[in-house]
């Protein structure tokens, strides 16, 4: 007996997820793109007042630190793509394919690549062992508060975001964007939660950072349908579809970690 083909409707639309780094960085228009090459800038003066009594003397330079510090940040390629047997698709088809797949996992691609520059670049403010969720926190929370003069972002691997939430210290707001207690954006990402020179955390525990704000550049998403070759190859009937997206993340190169055991809250 027969049986009839399935029904071909159209692929389900995706919800994009909320609460990863792409929802709480800035996202800088094209302008120039020399910035493709990477960038540099002028750092935000960080907070360096002191208070003491009046006297006559007068403020001595010396004591005065020297300069304007300066930053580059180099660009971040996240591309995807895929082979098949030729499956009768237009080469449209196979473009819009490429695109939607990249878009479905550039937020976790980014998350991923920067955080090994962002640990390498961390003030250990508690050292190398870890400490409680809520010490660690406040430990970044507050050089935040002494070494930015901003609201800075408190970058946490995704799965460690339950404990903190049940230790009541997110905050969710409107459109699902997360928050410290103290208005410090969260960005729950695909971080691996490693410490400097990729150390694995503890049992039980894991590294969190805190960063300047964060800036995103990135160009437009470019699709091809070949590699150097033709758009179908003949030898095995394949075509091929691959997406790219150049990207700068930048923090400053401030940025402080802890690693936070993931105990439950009472």
């Amino acid at each position: 007996m027969a049986v009839a083909p399935p029904l071909l409707i159209p692929t389900p639309q995706l919800a994009p997820p909320r609460g990863g780094l792409l929802s709480v960085a800035d996202i800088v228009g094209p302008g120039d793109l020399h910035w493709q090459n990477g960038v540099e800038y002028a750092t935000n003066p960080t907070p360096g007042g002191v208070a003491d009594e009046v006297s006559c003397d007068p403020i001595d330079p010396a004591d005065l630190p020297e300069g304007v510090p300066v930053v580059t940040d180099d660009p971040l390629r996240v591309h995807t793509g895929f082979t098949c047997k030729h499956p009768g698709l237009t080469r449209d088809e196979i473009q819009a394919y490429a695109r939607n797949k990249l878009a479905a996992g550039e937020g976790p691609a980014v998350e991923r690549g920067v955080w090994p520059t962002i640990i390498a670049d961390a003030t250990t403010i508690a050292g190398t062992g870890a400490v409680s969720l809520l010490a660690g926190l406040g430990d970044l929370e507050a050089w935040l508060y002494e070494s930015y003069g901003g609201t800075g972002v408190i970058h946490v691997p995704r799965g460690a975001l339950p404990f903190l939430v049940k230790a009541k210290q997110i905050v969710v707001g409107s459109g699902g964007s997360l928050t410290t207690v103290l208005g410090t954006k969260v960005s729950a990402g695909a971080y691996p939660g490693t410490g400097p020179s990729a150390a694995e955390p503890a049992a039980g525990a894991a590294w969190i950072s805190a960063t300047a704000a964060v800036q995103v550049r990135r160009s437009e998403t470019k699709v091809r349908t070949d590699n150097g070759a033709a758009y179908f190859d003949h030898r095995d009937n394949s075509v091929i579809g691959l997406a790219e997206r150049l990207y700068v993340v930048s923090w400053e190169h401030l940025a402080a970690a802890v690693q936070i055991t993931l105990e439950e809250a009472p």
